[in-house]
């Protein structure tokens, strides 16, 4: 019969101090990383014992000293009714996590609600604000312009990084893509492609992101001489294969030409029906037009590949996580706001 061994005794800031021979004091201060003048023999030799002495970090203590919880809620909003089900928001959350688990912070999911108002949304928000329950919200989205009123309203002791861009605000802090930036790179890559008549089809244009990106097309396609941009980007919506035929035969007839198309936030049926249509018209892509879309995780998927703009959206959440941290740590109500450029993908559809 295996003898059991007795429970190992937790190692203490106490123990360390007494084996380094240095008070529980300046072994703290150490392992929190605070910036004082301690001598570099120290350090070293504190984080040594304090890994040879299998030292673990007590983050519910440390949070009652500190007056905090230690937990960080990412909260979702806006158009993110099923988050795990995109590949963009999934990398998001796995940069937040990725740097917050360092931080040995832990997360909170608030759960995703189906916003109908904003009235809900105020609502919603003041349950996760006003709960104690977290030091401070990454708040994904909202992406709807409708929003943005409300948000740049809040008033809360609580400290939050929005992923996304509110404009004409710098009060509060904000990471995303570069958006207009995107935008410009994929009209800027047709254009260097060969393509001359060039549309932007999209989805959806009440988003910020969206129309950040609109703008951007619609720069570059000026700085090219193309001067009728509004016409340029097509609201598509979900439109059938037989509805999509007859608007590219539409563009072609008053263009002369549609050599080029950038796809904006479309999604995998969105993109088979856009193929279909192609090829039942008898246009080869890139010979006959050059393609590029957002990358979602949908490029790779058709024949040829889609050349992409890359949204490096674990480096968004990365910088998102790290932006809270620095606002918890600086303890006032300064602001900063981070943009990630985004990289052209070349692939076989230009």
């Amino acid at each position: 019969m295996p003898v059991l061994q007795p429970e190992k005794k937790r190692t203490t800031i106490k123990d360390i101090a007494v084996a380094a021979n240095v008070t529980p004091a300046t072994v703290s201060s150490i392992l929190n990383n605070k910036k004082l003048p301690f001598r570099s023999e120290t350090v070293e030799k504190i984080k040594r014992l304090a890994k040879e002495m299998g030292y673990v970090t007590n983050t519910l203590a440390r949070g009652l000293v500190q007056g905090r919880t230690n937990t960080i809620g990412i909260v979702f909003i806006g158009n993110t009714e099923q988050p795990f089900a995109s590949p963009f928001l999934l990398q998001l959350i796995s940069g937040i996590c990725g740097v917050l688990n360092q931080a040995q912070y832990s997360v909170y999911f608030a759960p995703p609600p189906h916003i109908m108002s904003n009235e809900d949304l105020v609502s919603f928000l003041n349950s996760i604000f006003l709960s104690g329950r977290v030091d401070g919200c990454i708040m994904i989205g909202p992406h709807r312009v409708e929003f943005h009123s409300y948000l740049s309203a809040l008033r809360y002791n609580t400290p939050f990084v929005l992923v996304g861009r509110i404009p004409n605000t710098t009060r509060m802090n904000m990471v995303d893509v570069n958006n207009e930036s995107v935008g410009h790179q994929a009209i800027r890559h047709l254009l260097s492609r060969g393509a001359q008549s060039i549309a932007c089809f999209t989805t959806d244009l009440l988003f910020q992101f969206a129309n950040d990106r609109a703008t951007g097309v619609k720069a570059a396609l000026i700085e090219a001489g193309i001067h009728d941009v509004e016409d340029r980007v097509i609201n598509t919506g979900d439109l059938s294969i037989k509805q999509l035929k007859d608007l590219i035969l539409d563009l072609k007839k008053k263009w002369g030409s549609l050599d080029g198309l950038y796809l904006m936030n479309h999604s995998y049926p969105n993109l088979l029906h856009l193929m279909s249509a192609l090829e039942e018209l008898g246009i080869s892509i890139p010979k006959d037009i050059k393609i590029i879309e957002d990358e979602e995780g949908n490029s790779q998927m058709f024949s040829p590949t889609l050349s992409a703009v890359k949204l490096d959206s674990k480096k968004i959440g990365e910088e998102s996580a790290r932006l809270m941290l620095e606002s918890l740590d600086r303890g006032n109500p300064g602001f900063s706001q981070f943009f990630v450029e985004p990289e052209i993908i070349v692939r076989g559809s230009t």
